[in-house]
């Protein structure tokens, strides 16, 4: 959530609020989870015709739009390219041009852990099959804009 009126972060160090705000906010104590966001079907449509991808015969159609399934298919087919971005916003964005995109929590949440043992998220997990093709975007200054990557490695 985006407060209209956000609170400022607070240093443990100084004990005092900082003049950096706090620009979304989640529950608290719920870990950051990572979206795969509902998709209907024109835009399962495009991303098969994007990726030459034979969609399966049958699918469902909820009374709210989204077509059942595209993620599982997307698991099946790991040919079909992935962009990790931070944010929904910029995954719908990109699943409307016909990539597919997962939304991250934050530009660090793609892994979970501490710094001397961190690991891929458990919600990315699925997605880390052998011969997927990744491309990270993350507008950071220390990341670079578009980098490709290997889940593995991560």
């Amino acid at each position: 959530m985006k407060p209209d009126n956000p609170r400022f972060e607070w240093d443990n160090e100084t004990q005092q609020h900082t003049e950096k705000s706090v620009k979304y906010e989640s529950p608290p104590k719920t870990p950051n989870r990572v979206t795969y966001l509902r998709v209907p079907l024109h835009i399962w449509k495009l991303v098969a015709l994007r990726y030459d991808v034979p969609m399966p015969e049958h699918i469902t159609v909820t009374e709210f739009g989204e077509a059942l399934g595209f993620w599982a298919w997307v698991m099946a087919h790991p040919e079909i390219p992935i962009i990790l971005t931070e944010g929904e916003k910029k995954a719908g964005c990109l699943l409307t041009l016909g990539f597919v995109a997962i939304a991250l929590p934050g530009i660090w949440n793609g892994r979970v852990g501490q710094e001397d043992f961190e690991r891929l998220h458990p919600d990315l997990v699925p997605m880390a099959q052998k011969g997927r093709k990744y491309t990270t975007h993350i507008p950071h200054p220390q990341l670079s804009h578009s980098k490709e990557t290997d889940i593995f490695s991560t």
